[in-house]
């Protein structure tokens, strides 16, 4: 009986399980880029300039006023 060594087989389990959940999770950050794009496409399009900057938050903790203006279709230099 060997303690400190791992059984290879549980190894690679455990890495096959890891490659797997990460391509799925790979998969699923395409699928998001791509719906947000459409959104942001489809959205934008239907907005004013002025519409855009108004939804604008200033003092939001989440999301900085960078990400905010690139969602909107926005240039972030315009704003100031």
């Amino acid at each position: 009986m060997r303690l400190f060594e791992d059984d290879p087989r549980d190894l690679h389990k455990l890495q096959a399980a890891y490659e797997a959940e990460r391509a799925q999770l790979y998969a699923q950050i395409g699928r998001l880029t791509t719906q947000l794009a459409w959104l942001k496409k489809r959205w934008a399009s239907t907005r004013t300039r002025s519409e855009r900057v108004a939804m604008l938050d200033w003092s939001s903790a989440e999301l900085t006023v960078k990400a905010q203006a690139e969602l909107l279709g926005l240039n972030r230099t315009s704003l100031y």
